[in-house]
């Protein structure tokens, strides 16, 4: 994973942010879900959720920073550079009362 890369991204101006209805209490159930949806075992039919994992899977080189309100202290960070994915746990300045998704490219 070129990092470099990575950083670069997040350096860029936030192209949108999409708030989401789901709430976790561990980053580790996004990432169950985001390999449930890999494998073709994804049931969800919410059309946002659906749209994020479309995008990390297709999309071009990017971040999504997640939020979600019940982690006060964390992001989950989601990367994808040169086809290569990268998931970070990264400690929040602000306690956000927020599930979000930030999508920077």
């Amino acid at each position: 994973m070129d990092i470099a890369k990575l950083r670069n991204i997040l350096l860029r101006p936030c192209v949108n942010i999409l708030p989401v209805k789901q709430k976790v209490q561990d980053y580790k159930n996004v990432l169950k879900s985001w390999n449930s949806y890999c494998k073709g075992n994804w049931d969800s039919t919410d059309p946002v959720l659906n749209s994020i994992f479309s995008f990390r899977r297709n999309g071009p080189d990017h971040v999504l920073l997640y939020s979600s309100s019940l982690i006060p202290n964390k992001m989950l960070v989601l990367g994808k550079v040169d086809g290569e994915f990268i998931h970070i746990s990264l400690p929040k300045d602000a306690d956000m009362n927020k599930n979000f998704v930030a999508v920077y490219v």
